[in-house]
């Protein structure tokens, strides 16, 4: 690592030392996770190398709450994507090395959910797929309200989502049902507002509804929009202005448990593949081939009974008579293992009303 980066990261780590010790948080720990927009309205950003320098901070910012210098990152538009880790021995030039190597890589939507998505599946890959529930209340205005699974299990440190990007998303509703939903485990989202170096201001409506969104098991957004990236004292200052508060409410003291405690450690952890249609039916056959013919191999000299043949009686009321007055006589089955009763030809079929 070139010296004059060395230096201007310790300096970084200093502030974000002292921004940390000030918020209360200063020896705690937390999982930090970067989230990058790399949608078209991004691309002054990245030319103006906000985004780098924003990433060098958020490095330093993650030294004071886990000392392994590594960061996860995804990045998202029309789809997410996993960038790998942000480390601290090779942060530089890591901004156009892994999210931007080329101009096709800015999409043309800006999507939060699909991102939401995948790092609530890497953290809590056995609590994200549980169904949710339904449940009716009020007494005299009935309503449906939906009812998210809980944590399974406590985990050892909470995760602490810096959501960076520069206007509000298009799929509003999935992403407000995720919050909602992702309110249930140990994870904060931070959405970081980046205005542009010049022209017209983003109003980020959308992410102020979003921080103040109700329904939720508890409040686990938070949104910040620095005046500028390069101030580093006051970003640290926006970032941890509701994280601190967000870990002292008994919801989440309730999630979080130390290691020594019996707290789980699901940093790392990836879900295992999903089985699709396809791989369902080979392993359905696989198994029939197997099991089959290993029950026959038990008693080769024993045979099964041949099946009952059966007869469906006619329902109840209807006296075994068609509508037309002709009796229903029973006609052999075409597998000739069952008996089966079907209508006189003349018969129309009955009409649905």
């Amino acid at each position: 690592m070139d010296e004059r980066y060395r230096q201007h990261l310790d300096r970084l780590v200093a502030s974000a030392a002292r921004a940390v010790a000030e918020s209360g948080l200063d020896g705690g720990e937390a999982e930090v996770v970067f989230i990058l927009d790399v949608s078209r309205s991004m691309y002054p950003m990245y030319k103006a190398k906000m985004v780098g320098e924003l990433a060098t901070q958020l490095l330093a910012l993650s030294l004071s709450f886990d000392d392994d210098g590594v960061i996860p990152a995804y990045a998202f538009g029309d789809r997410c994507r996993h960038l790998g880790d942000l480390r601290i021995d090779d942060f530089v030039g890591w901004v156009d090395r892994e999210v931007i190597r080329t101009g096709a890589d800015f999409q043309t939507a800006c999507r939060y959910a699909p991102v939401i998505d995948e790092v609530c599946r890497y953290y809590f890959p056995e609590d994200w797929d549980r169904p949710a529930s339904e449940q009716v209340v009020g007494r005299i205005f009935k309503r449906k309200r939906t009812v998210y699974p809980t944590l399974s299990a406590p985990r050892a440190m909470p995760v602490f989502a810096i959501f960076v990007t520069s206007g509000d998303c298009q799929d509003r509703a999935a992403t407000t049902d995720l919050v909602r939903r992702s309110s249930r485990l140990p994870i904060f989202w931070q959405f970081v507002g980046l205005q542009p170096p010049s022209g017209k201001a983003t109003r980020f409506r959308f992410l102020k509804k979003l921080d103040r969104l109700g329904n939720t098991h508890v409040d686990s957004c938070g949104f910040f929009e620095p005046p500028s990236v390069w101030d580093a004292a006051s970003l640290y200052t926006g970032l941890l202005n509701e994280f601190p508060s967000y870990l002292r409410q008994p919801q989440v003291e309730a999630m979080v448990r130390p290691r020594e405690l019996g707290g789980l450690m699901t940093r790392g952890e990836r879900p295992t593949p999903r089985p699709t249609a396809a791989s369902r039916r080979d392993t359905a056959i696989v198994d029939a081939e197997h099991i089959w013919p290993q029950r026959e191999a038990d008693d080769p000299a024993k045979e099964e009974p041949a099946p009952r043949p059966r007869v469906r009686r006619p329902a109840p009321g209807h006296g075994g008579r068609s509508r037309n007055g002709g009796t229903q006589a029973p006609q052999p089955s075409p597998r000739g293992d069952e008996t089966t009763v079907c209508p006189p030809y003349d018969e129309a079929p009955a009409t649905p009303r």
